[in-house]
């Protein structure tokens, strides 16, 4: 008898799997439906029209249904008949369960994406012409490195165009700008006045993109257009009167234009005047007065003692103590002395390229300007730009080549032994307040300013006439930079001593070398002719001579202990006490005869020295007045020269560090130093503030070095201390 199919189990939920599976060993029923999971694959075999699904549970739950199974033969009974099967319920957190891991093949396909060389639209044109893959890296590709080892591919857009469609675009509508440029650069040549064309065409000439140039005059305006009233105020009607009325009272009258657009020809003349009557004649003797003013009257063609870039620098070294400067300066509310040192910056980048004696002249006169205003450690790079000329230019080759005997070269010479002489003076006056010997003596002689006559020549004023009641003031003296340019160099051997000495200071052998600086020293200002000497002809030439001479005795004995002997019977206090009072009456009376309207930073180097020579002297009445009286002529000027203001606070830190008081009657002169605080962040000072060696022992517990600190201290560190003892006080 056959046996008859069992009949099918009541069913449950599969695991939807489709590994074959025995169908006639069922297992246990679960009224649970297993959890469903997602099949690997969802493709079904397309001739089954019903899949063989496994009767294996994957979960173990207790059935619902405790009904017992009926005999098989009655279950054989029962014909089998399809069954519609319901679709699965998947919930969210199964389907999420269950997603398949796809993380190796993203890391497959980040490989491949890897892999793929970058996108490059323009090849270079030697890949092009080899017809090899270029990866478009500039300068040079990495096709012609391999190949050739190339610097630089040549490619036929610019880097990062588009297109080159957008490439074409962007070159054409350069190249017009182009032409409508140099269209107007011809324009300027053929339209503009004759004098401002050649200066035009001289810059040209100087610069290597004539484009820069037209830049220049359309920003600036340079020698083209007079200052308008939106600008410095010069059309003006008001400061129209103030320029005719400083032109007529001008000895020498000389235009603006050419040479500079920053004022009219009243203010220009007025300035110009007043550097050959108080600065030219000491200490700026390089610039050469009759071939500067010949050269700025005759126009800027041909001109090689007068440039742009100096006529600036002058002005704006004039302007810094120039009353009439000051006022115009108020009424246009503008700062003529930048603006003055702003225009000969803008002409430092046309004149160094070709440069002359002029350009060294204009260049260290800016360093002047940044001393005066104390920044030179920022504005060293000016002085450092003129040696730079003169190394190029080398005048004292050029002096030797000429010769003598042909009168045409008169004037060459007189302008090359000038430029190294009155240099080198200034280097010596200057290697005082750094404390370091700057530039060597020049090797040619001084043809200029003889000494003449033992009574002397008689003196001149600034239109080289002979001097009476009516000529414009101050005197002029000739013959004193002879004696100026001799004294500079024992000045340079006194302080390259100092310098270089292996003898400990103060010692039986250093005081020995100091007692013959110093007779050499008296030596030559006995050697000086009566009529150079102030109190036998009163005039700024022969006041700055003596406290040049003055100067170079601090530094021979400020060193030694001020018990020590340096000469016949005195002492070393005696002789500074004499020194002091020299300079002080020196200053009083140039304040009397003068004023204060016009003058020089000469002016300076009279009372530099005063207030912190006396400070170990505090304690003497007669030096408490010397340092009063010092302090006051200091207080006179320090509204025109920062560099003042600087130094008198250094001296108050010196007073401060080593505990000498300040007299009583000095007090009003300094106390409003306190309401202009320096940041020792923007501190630019690299001066020494000069003193004695038994102060400076004193202070043996400085932070500068023993170098810095062995014939003076560093007014910049002084400052940051004076700024902290400030702070403290208010605290």
């Amino acid at each position: 008898m056959r046996k008859s199919s069992p009949p099918t189990p009541p069913l449950q939920q599969p695991a939807l799997g489709f590994a074959p599976t025995d169908a006639s060993e069922p297992g246990p029923p679960s009224s649970t439906p297993a959890s469903i999971s997602t099949p690997a694959s969802t493709s079904t075999p397309a001739s089954t029209s019903t899949p063989t699904y496994t009767s294996t549970p994957t979960s173990t739950s207790t059935p619902t249904s405790t009904k017992p199974r009926p005999p098989q033969s009655a279950r054989a009974k029962k014909p089998t008949t399809p069954v519609s099967l319901p679709s699965p319920t998947i919930t969210s957190s199964s389907f999420s369960s269950a997603q398949p891991d796809l993380s190796l093949s993203a890391q497959r396909a980040a490989v491949k994406q890897a892999r793929r060389r970058p996108l490059n639209k323009f090849a270079c044109f030697a890949c092009q012409k080899k017809k090899t893959k270029c990866d478009g890296v500039r300068p040079v590709c990495s096709a012609c490195v391999r190949r050739n080892g190339d610097t630089q591919c040549e490619y036929a857009v610019r880097e990062g165009a588009i297109s080159r469609y957008a490439d074409l675009k962007v070159t054409s509508e350069q190249l017009e700008r182009e032409n409508s440029d140099f269209k107007d650069l011809l324009a300027y040549l053929r339209f503009r006045p004759e004098k401002e064309a050649f200066e035009l065409y001289r810059r040209l000439r100087a610069s290597d993109n004539p484009l820069s140039v037209l830049q220049y005059f359309r920003e600036a305006e340079t020698l083209l257009v007079v200052p308008s009233t939106a600008g410095s105020g010069m059309a003006d009607r008001h400061v129209a009167d103030l320029d005719a009325e400083a032109l007529a009272q001008s000895a020498l009258k000389v235009p603006a234009l050419p040479w500079t657009p920053v004022a009219g020809d009243g203010l220009v003349s007025s300035l110009i005047t007043a550097f050959f009557k108080w600065d030219a004649g000491f200490p700026y003797f390089f610039v050469d007065q009759a071939l500067f003013i010949n050269d700025m009257r005759r126009g800027i063609l041909g001109a090689q003692y007068c440039t742009p870039l100096l006529v600036n620098a002058i002005c704006a070294l004039r302007s810094l103590l120039s009353d009439r400067a000051r006022n115009l300066g108020r009424v246009t509310k503008t700062d003529l002395g930048a603006l003055f040192f702003a225009e000969a910056k803008k002409h430092m980048d046309f004149e160094v390229v070709k440069p002359n004696l002029a350009t060294a002249h204009g260049l260290y006169l800016m360093y002047i300007v940044s001393c005066c205003q104390g920044t030179n450690r920022a504005g060293a790079m000016y002085r450092f730009a003129a040696f730079d000329v003169l190394e190029r230019l080398k005048p004292e080759k050029r002096f030797l080549s000429l010769d003598p005997q042909k009168p045409e070269n008169a004037e060459k010479r007189v302008a090359l032994s000038k430029t190294c002489w009155g240099l080198f003076f200034i280097e010596s006056l200057m290697s005082g307040a750094y404390f370091k010997p700057l530039a060597p003596p020049p090797t040619i002689p001084c043809v200029f300013d003889h000494v003449g006559s033992a009574g002397g020549p008689g003196n001149q004023d600034v239109l080289g006439l002979p001097f009476g009641p009516t000529s414009p003031q101050p005197p002029l003296v000739p013959a004193v930079l002879h004696v100026a340019c001799e004294l500079s160099i024992l000045q340079q051997k006194v302080i390259t001593y100092s310098i270089q000495s292996k003898h400990a200071v103060g010692d039986d052998e250093d005081t020995k070398a100091r007692r013959r600086f110093f007779a050499e020293l008296a030596a030559v200002e006995q050697a000086v002719p009566p009529h150079l000497l102030y109190q036998n002809n009163p005039a700024p030439q022969t006041l700055y001579l003596k406290a040049v001479f003055n100067l170079t005795a601090y530094h021979i004995i400020r060193p030694l202990h001020p018990d020590a002997w340096i000469r016949d019977r005195y002492t070393v206090r005696l002789v500074i006490l004499q020194l002091c009072t020299t300079d002080v009456e020196l200053a009083e009376s140039y304040a009397r005869r003068w004023g204060f309207g016009e003058y020089s930073p000469m002016f300076f180097i009279c009372i530099w020295n005063i207030a912190p020579t006396l400070v170990p002297l505090l304690g003497e009445a007669y030096a408490q007045n010397l340092f009063t009286r010092g302090c006051a002529l200091m207080h006179v000027v320090e509204r025109d020269l920062p560099l003042v203001r600087l130094a008198m606070q250094g001296v108050l830190a010196l007073a401060a560090a080593t505990n000498k008081p300040i007299p009583r009657e000095a007090r009003p002169y300094v106390e409003g130093l306190t309401r202009h605080k320096c940041d020792p962040k923007d501190l630019s000072i690299s001066f020494i503030v000069p003193t004695q060696n038994e102060l400076l022992e004193a202070q043996s517990g400085s932070d500068e070095d023993e170098d810095s600190r062995k014939h003076g201290r560093d007014l910049g560190a002084l400052l940051k201390k004076w700024d902290n003892l400030s702070m403290d006080s208010e605290r």
